[in-house]
């Protein structure tokens, strides 16, 4: 069965300081799709989903688009973080991996980076 998940990320400057981040997911798939993002080190990514109401993992029904914008003061990096998917045809189920790679994505320099 061919599943997927589309992720989009960009970033603008939305001022001299601010940054204006946005990602978009959709899944693909035509079962419900469980998202698990390793975010590492970009505290604003996870404070974005969570004040849209989103958890990390995540449950995307089929062919369900979710998009999260935040602001930050620190400038985007362009990094690889775990973007690991587990797709259930059933609540409860065992999940079936579907993809665990790294994928690239636009994030804000953490703190401590240059």
């Amino acid at each position: 069965m061919p599943d997927s998940l589309t992720q989009q990320s960009w970033a603008r400057a939305s001022s001299k300081e601010t940054f204006e981040y946005t990602y978009a997911l959709k899944n693909m798939s035509k079962v419900p799709t469980t998202l698990t993002w390793k975010i590492t080190d970009a505290p604003e990514v996870a404070r974005a989903f969570q004040q849209k109401g989103f958890q990390i993992p995540l449950t995307l029904k089929p062919d369900q688009v979710i998009e999260i914008t935040f602001s930050s003061k620190n400038a985007p990096r362009i990094d690889f973080e775990a973007l690991d998917i587990l797709a259930s045809t059933k609540p409860n189920a065992a999940a079936t991996s579907l993809a665990g790679a790294d994928v690239p994505a636009l994030l804000p320099k953490s703190e401590g980076s240059k």
